[in-house]
């Protein structure tokens, strides 16, 4: 359900994790050509109450990267 939105079909390879009060998102994003691509991580620690903010940040890294390669 998430990163809908992309530029181009199959452009992001995620993996997501949630612990208590923790959410992190890494993986790639992929790029036209083979050599045009990105890894990332982002990690947000003591979110507390605020997990689908965060997650929504954590998906516009990813989107705004893969725009970016997609532009």
């Amino acid at each position: 359900r998430r990163l809908r939105n992309l530029p181009a079909p199959r452009t992001v390879r995620v993996k997501t994790g949630t612990l208590a009060a923790v959410i992190a998102l890494s993986g790639y994003v992929l790029g036209p050509e083979p050599d045009q691509a990105y890894a990332f991580s982002v990690l947000a620690n003591d979110v507390g109450g605020r997990v689908g903010p965060s997650r929504q940040l954590a998906d516009g890294v990813a989107l705004a990267l893969a725009r970016h390669l997609h532009h």
